[in-house]
Order: C-alpha cells, then structure tokens, then sequence
C-alpha cells in the first residue's frame, strides 16, 4: 500500500536528562512495521548533552526548552502541548524517552482505531524493565497507564485541551498529564479502551527523580493522590467521591501530606 494513503501518525516524545536512553527510544519508532509517521521531540533544558545525542537524528522534528520552569508537571504538560500544537498526524501516540515502543504497536493500534470511527482512546499496560521497581504496581491508579502507553485521536486531544484549561491545571498540584487524559477519557468522553496485551517497554529505575519524590506511601505520594481525588471529582462524578480510598486519603493528607 501506498505510504501517502495511509493515515500520518505523530510520535511525541518528551525527555529531560535520558541521554543513555534516547536511542533506544527513538529507534523503536523508526524501526516499526508502519512507516507513514513523523517524530517529535521535545528536551526540558537537560544537563546531560541529551541535545546533542537527538541531533544524530535528522528525520526527527526538535524542540528544545530554552527555559525550565523546575516544576515537572507542568513543564511535563507544556512539552507534550506544545509538540501536540505542532504535529500534523491524525492518530497520536506519547513517549517517555526512557521507555520505547514494540515493533508492532503503531499498527496494531492503527487496526483498532480503524473499526470504528467511536475509538478515540487507546491504552496498554507497559512490560516493566526494571523488574526491582515495585514503586511502580504501588504507586499508580489500576484503571490508568503511564503515558507513554497512551494513544489517541487528534479530536480526542483538542476535545480534552478545552477542557484542561477551563479546569486551570495548576489547581491539581501534581496530577500529571497522563491522569488527566485517562481521567478525562473514562470520566467524561466515556472512551477509554484498555489492551491486555503489552505494547510499551518501561524503563523508569529506582534512582529517577519522579519514582523517588513519589515512593509509595511518601509525603509527596499522599499529596498527589489527593489531588488526583479532587481531579477526578471536577468531572463531577460519584465514583471516587465516596470511596474508602477518598476518605484515607484525606486523612492521610492532613496529617502528613498538607506539610510543607
């Protein structure tokens, strides 16, 4: 089949400091069996000459943060918007530029949007590489992938960037991106499709920044799961409002996640 009749999917990666780790990442996306794509790479003012290790790559569209707001969450958001506002593809898939993709998963995803035109939201549950990280199993919500096991359509994300700014991001400290979109697709689009099957590699180590600011059960850890309940009750649902977990939590962040 022709290249140019096929639909252009734009693979957005953010990276900060994962030099040792940018070839693996952007490899995995050049050598997948779907080949009508375009890469996107955003660096967040990185330490580390992780600039000069994604310039060997001339087929990839750079973005290079020339000023670090040192507040991950947001500065994580703004990269992934910023690239989303300059990709042309129709579907979109995020990226870690510690994890990396299976050889297969664009197509694979691509098949499954193609059955219908009501799947907008596509996530899998990555295969864990550092097989010591049990952070990892503790520390997220069961429903949601990271973000690099997230795909969607260009209208799925414009229809969540509404709402992301009508809801002022910055009142959910540390809810990241990736909550946000899966929130907002279980919550409020009602389309959140989730594979048994793994199609991402995840790398994150014990020594990264995000796994030990947020370990299970840490000062940090408390304070984004409340934030992640209130998050989740903006979309005006009973699902969370009630539950155990909800009332523990805000215990739990009064008496210690609230400290400064």
């Amino acid at each position: 089949m022709n290249k140019n009749k096929l639909p252009l999917i734009s693979i957005l990666i953010a990276n900060y400091n994962n030099k040792p780790l940018i070839e693996r990442c952007i490899k995995s996306c050049l050598n997948q069996n779907y080949k009508n794509t375009e890469i996107l790479f955003h660096d967040d003012y990185s330490s580390d000459g992780s600039i000069s290790e994604v310039k060997k790559f001339s087929y990839v569209k750079k973005f290079f943060n020339k000023k670090k707001k040192k507040i991950p969450y947001l500065d994580a958001m703004s990269a992934y918007i910023k690239m989303f506002n300059k990709s042309k593809g129709k579907y979109i898939f995020l990226l870690d530029s510690d994890d990396y993709f299976f050889k297969n998963k664009i197509k694979i995803f691509l098949e499954i949007f193609s059955k219908s035109n009501d799947i907008e939201f596509i996530q899998d549950f990555p295969a864990i590489i550092n097989k010591n990280n049990k952070n990892f199993f503790l520390s997220r919500w069961p429903l949601f992938a990271p973000t690099s096991c997230l795909a969607f359509t260009r209208n799925f994300f414009n229809n969540f960037l509404d709402f992301h700014f009508q809801n002022k991001p910055e009142k959910y400290p540390e809810v990241w991106l990736d909550f946000r979109i899966c929130s907002f697709a279980y919550f409020k689009s009602n389309n959140l499709l989730s594979l048994n099957s793994n199609y991402t590699f995840y790398e994150q180590s014990l020594e990264s920044n995000q796994s030990k600011k947020f370990f299970y059960l840490s000062k940090d850890w408390i304070r984004r799961r409340f934030y992640s309940h209130l998050y989740v009750n903006s979309f005006n649902t009973s699902v969370i409002n009630f539950s155990f977990d909800y009332y523990f939590t805000k215990i739990l962040y009064k008496i210690i996640g609230s400290r400064k």
